[in-house]
């Protein structure tokens, strides 16, 4: 048997879905992990970039392949050097690297200054590009203005055949892990559930939308967990008692919140397919979210979407998911058994890379 060819996997967060990648990669390939540290302070930065540069100039060599995560300043010298030396990279863009929100100044194109440049070049440089949605390659945002606002990296990249090397590969979520015991009652309860350590990330995720709705079911029991930092304490501030607001959790304790849930809203103004979704629409919650990204193509016909950022049709859309007949959330978990398994992402991601 051949021996297995080298990975090195460049990411700034070791998020679920870079964990997802990652045991998925490691069955094929010899991988090796490489944690960029992020700074917002200047020294700090610089330093986590000189450390990066020290790092591939020794051992870009050994690798026939680099697998970033996010077109970010993480990923322009493994894409630099790569290219240098001849080897294959593929990025996969995962939402804030293929979009500018001007509404909360959203996404990495929002100025045109140095980072938005570098996920230009990472980019264009690429042997490939991985998109978890298609709208992050190109696609239009109506559900903020009746004026469509275009988002997507072919939107923002000028380069002739781009769209030759992207290819789509959804998210996936594995059902062996994510269910509904067969002696837990959906209670009528409405569960969103996201990170959120500061204020744009919150209104990113429809927060302040959904305990704004809250204000108006004060009959509704609503849990948002996720919040952190000033997320946090400006969700405090306008929380009312029927609201349950919760910090971070891991991810072996969520099911359980998932589980008691009858309804899960995910309010966001950009989001790819989320893995918070997928794992609440396999414990059977009946998913309401917006007209956003890969959405709806997750809920399907299984759930409801908002079209607009509007409180009374939210308010409309929740009160008819929490009077929906339960079957409708185990036809959420057999949509994502369908369309979202992790055995889909494995052979789109072999054949992609395979390809390169």
């Amino acid at each position: 048997m051949s021996a297995k060819k080298t990975l090195l996997l460049v990411y700034t967060h070791y998020r679920t879905f870079v964990k997802k990648d990652n045991a998925i990669l490691k069955k094929y390939f010899q991988v090796t992990r490489y944690h960029y540290q992020t700074h917002k302070k200047l020294i700090p930065f610089l330093g986590a970039f000189i450390k990066q540069l020290i790092y591939l100039v020794g051992h870009i060599k050994k690798f026939d392949l680099v697998y970033c995560w996010f077109a970010d300043y993480h990923g322009f010298l493994p894409v630099v050097l790569a290219k240098i030396f001849n080897k294959k990279s593929v990025v996969v863009a995962g939402g804030y690297d293929t979009a500018a929100i001007p509404y909360i100044r959203y996404g990495i194109f929002m100025k045109k200054n140095l980072r938005a440049w570098m996920a230009s070049y990472i980019y264009r440089s690429a042997r490939h590009i991985i998109a978890m949605e298609a709208s992050f390659i190109q696609g239009e945002n109506t559900y903020l203005s009746d004026k469509p606002m275009s988002n997507g990296i072919l939107h923002f990249v000028r380069q002739k055949n781009l769209i030759d090397k992207c290819t789509v590969i959804p998210n996936c979520c594995d059902a062996a892990q994510w269910y509904k015991p067969t002696t837990v009652q959906k209670q009528k309860t409405v569960l969103s559930v996201g990170a959120a350590p500061n204020v744009k990330t919150f209104q990113c995720k429809g927060f302040d939308l959904l305990l704004a709705v809250a204000q108006q079911l004060p009959e509704v029991y609503f849990m948002i967990i996720g919040l952190q930092g000033k997320a946090l304490s400006l969700a405090q501030k306008t929380a009312t008692p029927n609201v349950t607001l919760l910090s971070y959790i891991p991810n072996a304790s969520l099911m359980a919140y998932y589980a008691h849930a009858k309804v899960f809203c995910q309010f966001s103004i950009h989001e790819a397919f989320p893995n918070t979704l997928c794992e609440a629409m396999l414990c059977e919650c009946i998913p309401l979210g917006t007209n956003v990204n890969g959405i709806p193509h997750g809920i399907g016909n299984t759930g409801f979407i908002l079209n607009k950022k509007n409180i009374t049709q939210a308010k409309n859309l929740i009160q008819q998911a929490l009077h929906a007949d339960e079957s409708l959330g185990k036809a959420a978990r057999k949509r994502i058994i369908q369309h979202f398994s992790v055995a889909a992402r494995q052979q789109g991601l072999l054949n992609v890379l395979n390809s390169v």
